[in-house]
């Protein structure tokens, strides 16, 4: 699979959390490249990742680096979470 991620800030690039799971979805055979913008996204990308908290969500999805039909992940690592616990995101799982 090509996954694009999305991480704004330079610090979560560097968390080792972010780092294993990275790792851990190359080990699993997937592509991965971050991107900065919608006309970052590469040809045949079959899904985004937004790292990061709820700025970080925002901007992909009010941003529309999605596109129509692309599937997005969320992976919680901002400071309130207020999005991921709105969803039912609590505790150990963020």
């Amino acid at each position: 699979m090509k996954l694009a991620y999305y991480i704004k800030k330079n610090s979560l690039k560097d968390d080792i959390r972010v780092s294993r799971l990275l790792d851990t979805l190359r080990d699993g055979g997937c592509l991965l490249y971050d991107v900065l913008s919608r006309d970052g996204l590469e040809d045949g990308t079959e899904a985004l990742l937004s790292i990061g908290g709820d700025g970080t969500f925002n901007e992909v999805v009010s941003g529309n680096l999605c596109g129509n039909n692309r599937p997005l992940g969320y992976i919680p690592c901002g400071s309130t979470n207020d999005f991921a616990r709105s969803i039912g995101l609590t505790g150990s799982s963020i």
